[in-house]
């Protein structure tokens, strides 16, 4: 007799094997963390983090409200962020002088200050006016290295692969040991050393 008796919340794919050093970081070989009732769309946040990708084009962080929505990505040999409100949207760019493949962490800030959104790679920084303040206090889900969610915004859809650590929303720890969901291959507290 072959009866099923519960379908499984996720699937979980097997992550590779690490052979040699590891250390402190979130490895996501193209799964992602679901943070539930995590970050809100207000006048202003803060989200800072390290990377080291080891491909060059994927979705870091993704959050949708009700009418906003925040997509941070790797596309190629740059770091973007797109800032959405209504019908109204931002983005901005960041292109590194050294190439993100090189092996080693890279600071990332996300910064929103009233009606300025702010992105800054290592030292190089840019910034585009918002022409638009959100005030909502509206808690929304927080997708962390990719969605499983249809997107509608020209951000890629391709998972993020590589490592993260350090990540502060606000000033405080990420702590993805708390999250709702891993989805797929992420290795929380363990990356490969190179």
């Amino acid at each position: 007799m072959n009866e099923v008796l519960w379908e499984p919340e996720a699937s979980y794919r097997t992550l590779p094997c690490f052979d040699g050093l590891t250390e402190m970081g979130t490895y996501f070989g193209g799964g992602h963390i679901v943070l539930e009732n995590y970050f809100t769309f207000g006048s202003q946040f803060v989200l800072a983090f390290e990377l080291r990708p080891q491909h060059l084009r994927g979705l870091l962080f993704h959050a949708r409200g009700h009418k906003a929505s925040l997509n941070v990505f790797l596309m190629e040999s740059k770091v973007g962020v797109d800032v959405e409100v209504g019908s109204v949207a931002v983005s901005v760019s960041v292109t590194p002088p050294k190439s993100l493949c090189d092996g080693r962490f890279h600071l990332v800030t996300v910064s929103k200050q009233r009606d300025v959104i702010k992105l800054e790679v290592d030292s190089v920084s840019e910034q585009e006016a918002v022409p638009f303040t959100s005030t909502s206090t509206t808690l929304e889900t927080l997708y962390i290295g990719g969605t499983t969610k249809q997107k509608r915004d020209p951000a890629p859809s391709s998972p993020f692969v590589g490592c993260l650590r350090n990540v502060m929303l606000n000033g405080g720890p990420v702590a993805f040991e708390t999250a709702s969901r891993v989805v797929d291959p992420v290795s929380i507290n363990r990356c490969p050393a190179e």
